[in-house]
């Protein structure tokens, strides 16, 4: 059974709201969020104030909130929904526009700021100033895809005509589960949030949020597959009291608990305090006796494999087939669990046997799929090394906890 695990703890010497998906033996997503309400989250809503345009990177430097700069870049952003335009025309210093907040900020790089707003639910996502309607990569009937689409982009059209704003859509993967007229629903909750936000921005002095991205654990509730999430346990009565209220938990038939066992804290009982340990370290023993040493930079991620304590006295063809195959597992669980994405170098311990070869990346694929953030393998080198590219969707697990 998972169950989703919501709880408070201090960690370093931060009160943080933990949530996280267990499927019985382990957590295999989870997150920590900020108490404070003051916290900028991806998915929040900002009218901003633009600082500077650099024309020769293509960017502008906008304030979303006091003392915080964003960068927003104007090859992937040519549309703006604006507040005052000093030209009437381009970006130039002192215009206030909506935007939202899809990075946060790395190591010495600028948090990033998009004026392409996104609104996902459980069975579709808006694209503000995108065209057409794409499909979930894990939906595999065609007619299905192709009818979805042509009723979706019929809806954006009319949605067009009466607001001259052009959205787009993505077609998630619980759509599949239900019937179409209740993804025509959602997508019209949607259409009126962004509609909300935009008349609501008018009457904000910039910079100032409008809207926070939902809270992780709600993320987590509404992004799940259908029936992934069979129980919802914390032991906070504010946030059991809140989702008691959440006809989305009712209408999936989630069992929602209130944990009151004083003896034993809730992140005692499922020894959270162990789990912040294993994300930190460096190594990850593997069950055979070999490990991985993970090392991220802001540039990318190097995950390599060691053969460590396992030696079981056959070849070394045989045994590097059989901790390389443990480990492409482990590396996808590992990436999910802390949240690792961007560019991914993985150093497999050397096989000279292409059908060895092949079946490691075959394993490597085949748990990738199970990843509800795109995650692509791409190929082995003669080297050995695999290059993994993974969508960042949040911030990274490690960056949490500081």
């Amino acid at each position: 059974m998972n169950k989703l695990i919501i709880t408070k703890l201090q960690v370093n010497d931060k009160e943080k709201i933990f949530s996280g998906l267990h499927d019985g033996k382990r957590f295999f997503k989870v997150n920590f969020d900020d108490v404070d309400d003051n916290q900028i989250n991806i998915g929040d809503i900002y009218v901003c104030k633009v600082k500077e345009v650099v024309k020769n990177i293509s960017a502008a430097f906008v304030e979303f909130i006091p003392g915080e700069k964003g960068y927003l870049s104007l090859d992937s952003n040519n549309e703006f929904i604006f507040m005052n335009n000093k030209n009437g025309g381009g970006l130039v210093p002192g215009d206030e526009l909506l935007v939202q907040l899809v990075k946060l900020n790395t190591g010495s790089k600028y948090h990033v700021v998009s004026s392409g707003i996104s609104l996902s639910g459980e069975y579709i996502a808006l694209n503000l100033f995108k065209t057409g309607v794409g499909c979930s990569n894990k939906i595999k009937d065609s007619e299905y895809k192709k009818q979805s689409q042509q009723v979706i982009l019929k809806e954006l059209d009319e949605f067009k005509v009466r607001t001259g704003i052009q959205c787009g859509a993505v077609i998630r993967t619980n759509a599949y589960e239900t019937q179409i007229e209740n993804v025509i629903e959602e997508l019209h909750v949607l259409e009126e949030k962004i509609l909300t936000y935009i008349e609501n921005s008018k009457y904000l002095k910039a910079p100032v949020r409008i809207t926070r991205g939902e809270k992780e654990y709600n993320s987590i509730i509404k992004g799940a597959y259908t029936n992934e999430i069979q129980c919802i346990v914390t032991d906070q009565e504010s946030i059991y009291n809140e989702l008691l209220q959440d006809d989305y938990i009712v209408q999936k038939e989630m069992e929602l608990k209130l944990y009151e066992d004083n003896l034993q804290p809730l992140y005692k009982l499922y020894d959270v305090e162990g789990l912040i340990k294993d994300i930190t370290k460096r190594n990850v023993w593997l069950k055979s006796g070999g490990n991985l040493v993970i090392d991220t930079t802001e540039a990318m991620t190097v995950i390599d494999v060691n053969s460590a304590k396992f030696n079981n006295g056959k070849s070394h063809e045989k045994t590097s087939y059989k901790i390389n195959l443990e480990a492409a597992k482990e590396i996808i669980y590992q990436l999910t669990l802390r949240n690792i994405s961007g560019i991914i170098i993985v150093d497999f311990i050397n096989m000279t046997s292409d059908e060895c070869k092949k079946n490691v990346l075959e394993v490597l694929r085949k748990e990738a799929k199970k990843d509800r953030i795109k995650t692509v393998v791409v190929d082995m080198t003669k080297l050995n090394l695999v290059e993994i590219t993974r969508k960042r969707i949040s911030t990274p697990v490690n960056e949490q906890i500081k």
